[in-house]
């Protein structure tokens, strides 16, 4: 009983630990919402913003979210940041992947402010391409009824 008692403190400790540490972790990958990586900050009037976002796996690009959460069957903001600058324009292409279902997105002039909306809830996998260069994330789109 002691032991069992032991772990599920270490497991709260752990989560409280996770949590104030500006992150969430869902099935669909971590949304943060911390302060921005720096390289990401351009525009923003504050030194040290913090909005939601999600980083790609390999650190290439960032997707800032101006709604949360996100909402499926809804255009809503997403400004996708590149840590390396794009010196010519470049359409950023998007194949999104959720269960069985595949859709295209294209983000005319690269990486920058775009209206994403995706025709379903659930954990979709960005595939992103642009200037050479390409990520992948997760976004959880939820549905717009919450009941």
């Amino acid at each position: 009983m002691k032991a069992l008692l032991a772990g599920v403190v270490g497991l709260v400790a752990g989560i409280a630990l996770y949590v104030n540490s500006g992150e969430s972790a869902t099935s669909c990958g971590t949304l943060e919402r911390g302060v921005l990586p720096e390289w990401a900050r351009g525009g923003f009037s504050e030194p040290e913003p913090r909005m939601p976002h999600a980083l790609g796996e390999d650190g290439r690009i960032v997707a800032i979210l101006f709604e949360q959460p996100l909402v499926a069957e809804r255009e809503q903001k997403i400004l996708w940041v590149s840590r390396e600058p794009v010196n010519e324009p470049t359409d950023l292409e998007i194949t999104a992947e959720r269960e069985e279902t595949v859709v295209t997105r294209k983000v005319a002039g690269g990486p920058g402010p775009s209206g994403i909306e995706m025709p379903g809830s659930g954990c979709w996998t960005f595939d992103l391409r642009w200037a050479g260069q390409s990520d992948r994330l997760r976004l959880a789109y939820r549905s717009d009824d919450p009941g």
